[in-house]
């Protein structure tokens, strides 16, 4: 049996057969990255040579169907899918039902870096998703020093929202404004929320829809300087993807360069993004992976070359591999070393956070208030009936790991493939894994 999520296509209608096993297509009507029509004519296709077919389309949840909102929906309709086509597994001693995986989980979600062409050659339309990795949650309950809103509108529009992180001593601070990338939203954006507190500086992560977007998001916090501590002469943007393009652009908005302090662009560097380069750009990090698939890192190279030869402040880091995640694991601590060292010395130094009392505390507690990178950690220590193997070779190439997550009790049980999509790689799956 399989099931498909936001991957159905019409030119997989092509490969139905009568032999075919059950299909679940999972989609949402609003998907911008792969259209649904795909999904639906692949369930026709397999009625009308009457092989067994689901399909569910959620109305909202662009490439992420498994979004907050459609989560338990989500989950509930697979297992129910699984336990009819793929059998019935013994009964699991600390596991239950997709209600239960709703209230168990507030950690990271699977992050889809998907990026659709947008007038960009660079940006080409592909099966998966942004980042992404991971849902941030509401800090006041849980500390002291850091003070989080959620939801709030930055303007009129009710698709503009965005969550703000912020602390509530060490006065005035440089704040970042960070954007996602297509078919993605704010909740993408963990890994660097809980970077940038860390470091002391206001984060605030938007929804958006274009470069215009972002200045509005910036000129609110700009508004509510005072509200949320933020130095407003010192605000940055981190852009990733499509996001990275849209931040270029409004860093680069003619006589707008007093918005923008310094611009970190991750997988978001174009040729065309180069045109748009003027002698009084502010400092422009950029950063890309050598096989990246999706967003050509020539686009970077090209951006980096034209600031030099201007005479503007930029940085290049060009990871040897990582795909369309330069942040992964292999990476992270280098990535993120980077990112902090550069708006150190171009955004600002904040005070110091000071949020826990020790590191040890700091890794353990303030997972609680921004969700993880979308890594999933070894479980067998702390689940006695279930057993985790991680990086076990399936093949000879060595990038063909996967992780196993195993029942030492029950005897013989139903086993899943999960397969990420493209620019991911098996650590995004954790949703997936838990449930």
């Amino acid at each position: 049996a399989a099931v498909i999520v936001a991957g159905g296509t019409s030119s997989g209608v092509r490969k139905i057969h009568a032999g075919a096993p059950p299909f679940l297509f999972i989609t949402a009507a609003d998907d911008p990255v792969v259209n649904a029509e795909g999904s639906k004519k692949m369930h026709e296709k397999f009625q009308s040579l009457g092989c067994t077919s689901e399909l569910k389309i959620f109305p909202t949840g662009g490439h992420s169907p498994q979004k907050k909102e459609n989560k338990q929906e989500f989950l509930a309709t697979c297992q129910k899918f699984y336990a009819k086509h793929l059998g019935v597994p013994s009964s699991e001693a600390h596991q239950g039902t997709a209600e239960d995986v709703e209230e168990e989980d507030d950690e990271e979600e699977e992050e889809e870096e998907e990026e659709e062409e947008e007038g960009e050659e660079e940006f080409k339309d592909a099966p998966e998703e942004e980042e992404e990795e991971e849902e941030t949650e509401d800090v006041s309950a849980t500390s002291g020093k850091i003070l989080s809103e959620m939801d709030v509108s930055y303007s009129r529009k009710s698709h503009h929202k965005l969550d703000i992180y912020y602390h509530e001593t060490g006065g005035k601070r440089p704040a970042v404004v960070l954007v996602h990338g297509a078919g993605g939203d704010k909740s993408k954006m963990g890994l660097l929320v809980r970077a940038f507190s860390g470091w002391g500086y206001v984060a605030a992560p938007i929804n958006y829809k274009g470069a215009g977007d972002i200045g509005k998001a910036i000129k609110f916090l700009k508004a509510n300087a005072g509200k949320y501590n933020v130095d407003k002469n010192h605000i940055g943007l981190y852009g990733f993807s499509r996001g990275g393009r849209d931040s270029t652009s409004k860093a680069l908005a003619p006589k707008k360069k007093e918005d923008v302090a310094a611009a970190v662009i991750v997988a978001g560097g174009t040729s065309s993004g180069a045109k748009q380069i003027h002698a009084n750009a502010p400092p422009f990090l950029l950063i890309t992976a050598e096989d990246d698939k999706l967003v050509n890192p020539e686009g970077s190279r090209v951006m980096h070359a034209k600031f030099q030869k201007l005479g503007c402040t930029s940085e290049l880091k060009m990871f040897k591999s990582g795909g369309h995640s330069p942040q992964r694991k292999e990476n992270q601590e280098e990535f993120l070393a980077t990112i902090e060292k550069f708006c150190k010395k171009h955004l600002g130094v904040p005070p110091p956070a000071a949020l826990l009392d020790s590191a040890e505390q700091e890794e353990e507690e303030f997972a609680a208030i921004v969700e993880g990178d979308g890594s999933m950690e070894d479980e067998s220590e702390t689940d006695l009936d279930i057993v985790s193997k991680m990086d076990v070779g399936y093949a000879t190439e060595s990038y063909q790991k996967m992780d196993i997550h195993y029942h030492e009790t029950g005897g013989l049980r139903p086993a899943v493939v999960l397969v990420h999509g493209s620019g991911g790689d098996k650590s995004y799956m954790g949703l997936l894994v838990r449930a």
